[in-house]
Formats: C-alpha cells, structure tokens, sequence
C-alpha cells in the first residue's frame, strides 16, 4: 500500500530537481558586469615621429604593441579572470598640453582557462575628457556559440589608456556580418525623423 507514496515522492523528487537544474542554465542573453582588481603589463615602446599636424605632434605605438595582462572580477563566471591584453594608439596631441589632444587605441584581447577561450577585438577614443570604448569577444571550446560585448565604464585609469571596469552581455547567437555598402536612392524612402504630422506631399 506503500508503493503510490514512493512513487508520487520520486516523481517529486525529479520534478524539484528539473526546476532547479533549470533555473541554473544561463539565459540566452545575461547582463554581465566587470571590476578590474590588478593590471600588469610591459610598458610601451613608443616612436614620435618628426611629423605634426598643423602644430600638434603625432605619437605612435611600435611595431611591437603592449602586452598587458588585466585580472577581473567578473559577475559570470564563464569570463575567465585573466584578461590578455595587446595595445597599439595613435596619440595626436598639443605639446604645450598632452590633454589636448585625441588617443586612439586598438587592441586584441584573450581570455582562457581549462574549458575554452574568448578572442576579440576592442578599440577605444580618449578626448576632450570624454572616453568611448566596446569589445567584441567570440568563445571558443566549451564557451563555442556564445559571444560577449562590452564596454568600459567609469572608472578608467588616469595614468594609462585602459579601462578598469566593464559592463554588457553575454549571448548565443551567430554575430552577423556587416552589411553592405549603402547604395544612396531617395526615391522610395520615407521620413522617419522628425515623425510626419500630416501626409506626405504629392
């Protein structure tokens, strides 16, 4: 007479078990955020070159770019902590004040550990006080299918051209490809800014 008990429990007991199993699987797209904890690196090797633009002087990386090595707190643990680092800027400054100018950085990034890796690429502008930067990553082994933007956020470090504080997410989808080259055609558009009021002119 026992038996319909133990059954109804097993049958429970999977269910529970299911839901949690559930609940544990990442979403298709999760929010993903980033503190930078240490930074070492390699110094940069730098060229200026006898040139300027208009009165501001040109300074470049060189051939060999940067090699930094950032350790991240990272809220999703399939970004591994150690994020790899290579630099390479175009510096365009007044030499009566290098704030005044423009810092243009490129750089490719590695993450890995036992399971897999991310590879990416990032580019990032510093000037007039204000700094842009975004991050694609692709993941590979057992992170294959999953891909990650980012960008940096306050903070950044004042005495170098990285971030020190991320945010974005983290997806499964395939990254498109660009689309192509706009062909100009106005003869077929319609306005979609400002939102017409009235209807379009014959």
């Amino acid at each position: 007479m026992r038996r319909p008990c133990i059954a109804i429990f097993v049958l429970l007991l999977v269910g529970s078990t299911s839901a949690v199993a559930a609940q544990e699987e990442p979403a298709p797209v999760t929010l993903v955020t980033g503190t930078v904890a240490e930074v070492y690196g390699s110094g940069t090797t730098e060229a200026n070159l006898p040139s300027n633009v208009r009165g501001y002087e040109v300074t470049v990386g060189t051939s060999q770019p940067a090699l930094m090595r950032q350790v991240v707190e990272w809220s999703d643990a399939r970004l591994p902590s150690d994020l790899w680092l290579t630099l390479d800027y175009t510096l365009i400054w007044n030499p009566g004040d290098v704030l005044d100018g423009a810092l243009n950085t490129v750089s490719r990034s590695l993450l890995e550990d036992e399971q897999g890796r991310w590879r990416g690429t990032g580019r990032w502008v510093n000037g007039g006080g204000e700094r842009y930067s975004f991050y694609v990553l692709v993941g590979e082994g057992a992170y294959d299918g999953l891909y990650a933007l980012l960008h940096g956020v306050t903070p950044a470090d004042a005495e170098g051209p990285w971030d020190l504080a991320y945010e974005g997410y983290i997806f499964e989808a395939e990254m498109l490809p660009f689309p192509d080259e706009p062909v100009p055609d106005t003869t077929e558009t319609e306005q979609l800014y400002p939102f017409p009021t009235g209807p379009p002119d014959e």
